[in-house]
């Protein structure tokens, strides 16, 4: 395997999530996790990104053109900072009673944060339906 696709691969296997809005690459595009060390090298999209994905992870890009033409620092800024994953993520542990989530957050990276915050809207709206 390359090391190309390796690094594909774990940035794919560590943030995808097949019920989020974007595809495992425009997922990975918009990962604003810059303390990992694949970060700078993780593969990106070269299109434009659709609405529908900056919409559902609340990029205000201020553009339909997507994150192509947005700086990272930018991108980074725009996506929920880690108060705000970590608070959200608190009210919809206790909402899903699933407050066993509260004790991890502390040792939780951003993508960490991300895929909790995720799979609990996920059970969040499943019990509103």
């Amino acid at each position: 395997m390359s090391l190309r696709k390796a690094i594909n691969e774990k940035c794919k296997d560590c943030i995808y999530d097949d019920l989020a809005a974007g595809s495992w690459l425009q997922q990975v595009t918009i990962c604003s996790s810059k303390s990992c060390p694949l970060y700078e090298v993780r593969p990106k999209s070269k299109s434009a990104m659709p609405k529908s994905v900056l919409v559902y992870y609340d990029i205000k890009s201020g553009t339909s053109q997507g994150l192509k033409s947005i700086p990272d620092n930018e991108v980074a800024q725009s996506v929920e900072s880690s108060k705000d994953l970590v608070d959200e993520l608190s009210i919809l542990a206790i909402k899903c009673h699933t407050p066993e989530i509260l004790n991890d957050i502390p040792i939780m990276n951003e993508s960490e944060l991300m895929g909790a915050l995720n799979y609990l809207r996920r059970i969040d709206i499943d019990s509103d339906t």
